[in-house]
């Protein structure tokens, strides 16, 4: 096979694990096309090929380029090798979407999981990659879907996340709130000014209704986002596909808990391959198999158990807050936050943030320097203990801030400086209204077979009486010593109890004087 035929690239970081089947590049040849391009993910080539190749011989292409494209398929450890048409690769070989190389998917929590060290760049393409693969899958049920609907929605999942800023969630979560709390930044809206830009820098041919169709699916079904005349009053089920506000079951969550567990190491067993497999449109919106019920509530439990086991482990966490409180610092400096509004000047910002501050000689940037030594140096802020908050007051959203700590405080050592409180949420990833927690489930529909036209909910209880649960959040308060003083870090476990008993919760399950580390100690022969 010649060079211009097929350039296979194979890397030892892009074999898939072992329990993954492994599907032909053969089966990935169109006869209508010539050979794609097959590329390992890890060393994407950037080349650009002298041929257009039509994505489909019979209609116009939904979107052009100035310069000319070929599809490529990428290797990818979790799902294989993954297709992408021309269309989609114009996309990928621009500097917005390759600037995803250089933000970790997980954050910080690579920091802890030193196999975590995957970037959002493959999660995006593994997310296109899914939403391709789910409307085909609807298209040879239903043919109302076209191929224009594919390829929109298969862009809109390759570009969903262009707007994560630095560390993921901690730029907009932790950073952007303590600096321009008035600013509201959310990832999703500098995704869609990204990919605006990405059209104007590339002198992309595309029109607006289109534009506006994939800035929505990338919006997600929310109040605030009203449907483009694309899909106004049809064809709503689209928004079930990317980023599903109805029932929060989408490819997003597919490729992350997929590739998240996989990279850190955690093992899970759910089949989503079979969730989607088992999918069908009824009254314009995706309904799935009534078989298909517990795999969806073992979606939603593993990721609750990722958010617990990985995404809030407590050294991740500590890691965390002292990355945000060097940024805080830095922030008059470097102006970070300052880049929010211009995707231009946004684009600038990925996790390399920490080396310039790290390699920097400003007096005024050695406090964010010290914080970064003291993270090279392991000497982090202490976690000092944390409870469960009790079923009862779930719904009461009540906030515990440093100062409701320090009025338990019985010491001379510990300072309100010293103090950070988390008040973790973990959930099904679903709220009502009111930000109550609730059954995604309770917001999917299901068939009985395939040549069913009625839809139906399924009540829990139908499901099991065991392996369900009857609460879908877990609340936690959890505490944090940005000092270094064991004395401190006693005075803060201890502070918590006593909130914990004025507030009718169960006693901290770990402080520093109940909970301490050791290794097992082996004879020697």
């Amino acid at each position: 096979m010649s060079d211009d035929e097929c350039d296979v690239i194979q890397s030892a970081e892009c074999t898939p694990p072992s329990r993954q089947p492994r599907p032909s590049v053969q089966q990935f040849y169109d006869h209508q096309m010539r050979t794609p391009v097959t590329v390992s993910l890890s060393q994407h080539a950037h080349e650009t090929h002298n041929t257009l190749v039509p994505l489909f011989s019979s209609e116009r292409s939904v979107w052009s380029f100035s310069s000319l494209k070929t599809a490529k398929v990428i290797n990818d450890p979790i799902h294989g090798h993954m297709r992408f048409e021309p269309e989609i690769v114009g996309f990928i070989d621009t500097r917005q979407f390759q600037r995803l190389r250089e933000l970790k998917q997980l954050g910080t929590t690579y920091m802890v999981y030193p196999g975590a060290s995957h970037n959002r760049f493959e999660h995006c393409l593994g997310v296109s990659h899914l939403a391709n693969t789910w409307i085909t899958h609807l298209s040879k049920l239903h043919s109302f879907v076209t191929d224009q609907d594919r390829k929109l929605v298969s862009l809109a999942g390759l570009l969903h996340d262009l707007g994560h800023g630095p560390f993921s969630h901690v730029f907009d979560n932790e950073f952007i709130p303590a600096v321009k709390p008035e600013a509201h930044f959310h990832h999703e809206d500098m995704s869609c000014k990204m990919f605006d830009w990405i059209i104007d820098d590339y002198s992309i041919d595309m029109e607006k209704e289109d534009r506006d169709c994939v800035k929505a699916l990338i919006l997600g079904a929310k109040t605030d986002n009203p449907a483009p005349p694309y899909l106004r009053g049809e064809k709503n089920f689209l928004f079930d596909i990317v980023a599903n506000g109805r029932c929060s079951v989408d490819v997003d969550k597919f490729d992350y808990i997929a590739r998240d567990a996989y990279n850190s190491g955690v093992k899970v067993s759910c089949d989503f391959s079979r969730i989607w497999q088992s999918s069908m449109v009824i009254d314009d919106e995706i309904c799935f198999h009534e078989r298909e019920a517990m795999d969806l509530y073992d979606l939603f439990h593993t990721r609750a158990s990722l958010h617990k086991r990985v995404y809030t482990h407590s050294k991740a966490k500590a890691i965390e807050y002292m990355v945000r409180d060097a940024m805080i610092h830095a922030d008059p400096v470097l102006r970070f936050s300052d880049k929010i509004t211009d995707p231009e000047e946004f684009w600038q910002l990925t996790d390399s943030i920490l080396k310039d501050i790290e390699l920097s000689r400003d007096p005024a940037l050695e406090y964010s320097r010290k914080l970064i030594r003291r993270i090279r140096d392991r000497e982090l802020y202490k976690f000092c203990g944390e409870y469960v908050v009790p079923s009862n007051q779930l719904k009461m959203r009540r906030i515990i801030t440093p100062d409701d700590i320090m009025q338990y405080h019985r010491g001379s050592h510990l300072k309100l400086e010293d103090v950070i409180v988390h008040n973790m949420e973990i959930n099904y990833g679903l709220k009502d209204d009111y930000g109550n927690a609730i059954n995604p489930l309770d917001k999917c529909n299901f068939f009985r077979d395939w040549h069913s036209t009625q839809e139906f909910p399924i009540r829990k209880e139908k499901v099991s009486t065991l392996l369900v649960p009857e609460f879908f959040e877990e609340k936690r308060v959890r505490v944090f010593c940005r000092s270094l003083d064991a004395e401190k870090h006693k005075e803060l476990g201890q502070a918590l109890e006593d909130l914990s008993r004025a507030r009718k919760c169960p006693s901290p399950i770990t402080t520093p004087n109940k909970r301490k580390r050791t290794t097992p100690d082996y004879e020697s022969e």
